[in-house]
């Protein structure tokens, strides 16, 4: 009795051991289970793409283009740089004849006076343009540029990125372009506004508008707002066309217009002449001669010249913020005169005569020059000012 007590009590033992350890088993197995389902290792690739930050910019915002013929052009500089900042990339780029013109939704239209046109950049974001761009062809004949993979026959021109130590060599290049209206659309009426697209290929496809002016005039004015170490200016832009000899008939009476020189006087109120414009535009070498330029006693007439010349330059005594400057201006001229604002309200009018015959003119219709509603104040045209609805162009 006793062995078969022991046997059970042995028996129960054993029982109890052998349950334990069968949880213990499949707790470990059920906790291994867990542990393996819920920390899986992974490993995955990552691609980044990064846009390289395109500096770039250029001159020529509001260039006039003098028509003679149909035919004008302008000239202004291409930079791949803004400040200190350089594109840390080879820039591709042409220039061309736009043939797709976009409204504002981004649909291909086929353009007209009463649309606006737009052309896309790199997002395809609709980037507006002048309304008469579609009537010009565009060719570049002169860029300092190096060709691109297109070659410049290909109009593809490259800013190779170049190293100089931690930083990239900024560089500039000079174009001139041939600008002629196409010869469906007639003569210029006045005037028109254009722009002129540089067109980005690499490092990736990108527009930069340039707008300018056009005109069928000898002679024209516009203006832009510009600065100087940080000083806001505003600068007026004069230009002429390449050839003033013509005929013209003027009551029955053929007048000869020759090659001599406009004859322009430039009146200002409520701001001040960058005098340094005068010096550098001034024909002449030594510090007297700009000196004599500047102070108004040149002794000048209008002889065969080559850049504008200085006549006389005048200020009011009791405010030089008002002033006049008289100089003859000759072909092929293309220059700038700065003026710091002094007052909310400014203003620079131009009389522009013509030598017609063997005497100075005013510059008008007849001549193929400004209109009655053009000239006032003295036969002067409002050619600079904060009064938009004044300004010629």
């Amino acid at each position: 009795m006793l062995e078969k007590k022991k046997f059970l009590i042995n028996l129960n033992l054993f029982v109890a051991v052998f349950t334990i350890f069968i949880i213990t088993i499949i707790g470990t197995y059920e906790l291994n289970a867990l542990t393996n389902t819920r920390y899986i290792k992974k490993e995955t690739d990552e691609i980044r793409g990064y846009y390289t930050s395109l500096y770039f910019q250029g001159t020529g915002e509001g260039n006039c283009i003098v028509l003679e013929n149909q035919i004008g052009y302008t000239s202004f500089e291409l930079m791949n740089y803004i400040g200190e900042d350089v594109t840390k990339r080879d820039i591709e780029y042409n220039i061309r004849t736009l043939d797709t013109y976009y409204d504002k939704a981004g649909n291909v239209i086929e353009p007209t006076d009463e649309t606006d046109l737009y052309v896309k950049d790199v997002w395809g974001n609709p980037k507006q343009i002048a309304r008469n761009t579609y009537k010009y062809e565009i060719e570049v004949v002169n860029n300092t540029g190096e060709a691109g993979n297109g070659g410049s026959t290909g109009g593809d021109y490259m800013f190779s990125y170049q190293q100089n130590g931690n930083n990239g060599i900024g560089k500039k290049h000079s174009v001139t372009l041939k600008v002629e209206r196409k010869s469906e659309y007639g003569d210029v009426d006045k005037i028109e506004n254009i722009s002129i697209v540089v067109e980005l290929i690499k490092p990736y496809k990108e527009v930069y508008i340039i707008n300018m002016v056009v005109v069928n005039r000898l002679i024209a004015f516009t203006n832009l707002e510009t600065t100087q170490f940080e000083v806001p200016l505003q600068s007026l832009n004069i230009q002429t066309a390449d050839v003033f000899t013509r005929d013209v008939t003027i009551d029955g009476v053929v007048s000869s217009i020759t090659s001599k020189a406009f004859k322009v006087t430039l009146s200002w109120e409520n701001l001040i002449l960058d005098k340094r414009d005068v010096g550098i535009l001034h024909n002449v070498t030594t510090i007297d001669e700009i000196m004599a330029a500047i102070n108004g006693t040149s002794d000048a007439s209008n002889i065969d010249i080559s850049k504008p010349y200085i006549i006389g330059l005048t200020y009011d005594t009791s405010d030089n913020s008002k002033g006049e400057l008289q100089l003859y201006i000759p072909q092929s001229s293309s220059f700038n005169i700065d003026f710091f604002p002094t007052d909310k309200t400014y203003s620079v009018y131009a009389t522009v005569e013509i030598l017609s015959n063997s005497d100075y003119t005013i510059y008008n219709e007849a001549y193929g020059g400004y209109t009655e509603s053009e000239l006032s104040l003295n036969d002067s045209i409002y050619v600079l000012g904060n009064d938009k609805d004044k300004l010629i162009h």
